[in-house]
């Protein structure tokens, strides 16, 4: 994959905050050292307690990062990631060959759930953050299962010929609900 120039900072921005990481490592193994060496082992304790604490905040800012890196991709280890369920059907098109459409139309789309479904999951970046996982959870829909469930139901009766049908398949899974605040009368 390409690296663009808009993605250039991004990238450094991730190598910078591992070149931090490496660098807390080296001194504070240096400080525990030094400190043992002329037994102050309880301030060492004390270095080794606030090292861990930055390198979880680092994590964090590491992993949010990578995250917000992914959902701006419209391609993951190789593989193109669609922006919508438009989309998906487009892509499952160019991807599946007539017999493999043929085959699919003539089965049920749970079929498929551990071979194309699983591959949706995996190349589509439903377990990673991408984009389409993004256009998913804005939805209400949250987990992988339900979305790439979600993409084969639409593109079996898209090939067969009936409406996609997008809102009837999202109402079938499980979506976040966004719980009604309920204040007392005496509180109105």
């Amino acid at each position: 994959m390409k690296t663009s120039g808009s993605q250039l900072p991004e990238i450094m921005a991730h190598e910078q905050t591992l070149v931090r990481i490496k660098m807390r490592r080296i001194i504070l193994i240096l400080v525990k050292f030094i400190m043992i060496l002329t037994g102050q082992e309880l301030i060492a304790q004390t270095a080794t307690e606030n090292f861990n604490g930055a390198a979880q905040s680092d994590k964090k800012d590491l992993e949010q990062q990578e995250l917000q890196w992914i959902m701006k991709q419209d391609s993951l280890n190789g593989f193109y990631i669609p922006k919508n369920i438009d989309e998906c059907m487009t892509e499952l098109d160019t991807l599946l060959k007539k017999e493999e459409k043929k085959k699919f139309m003539s089965s049920i789309p749970m079929k498929y759930h551990k071979s194309l479904g699983l591959y949706l999951r995996n190349n589509w970046g439903l377990w990673q953050g991408s984009r389409l996982q993004k256009y998913f959870t804005n939805l209400g829909t949250t987990h992988p299962d339900d979305m790439s469930s979600i993409i084969l139901n639409c593109y079996w009766r898209y090939l067969k010929g009936d409406s996609t049908d997008f809102d009837t398949e999202l109402n079938r899974h499980p979506r976040i609900v966004t719980p009604q605040l309920l204040i007392p009368d005496s509180m109105k």
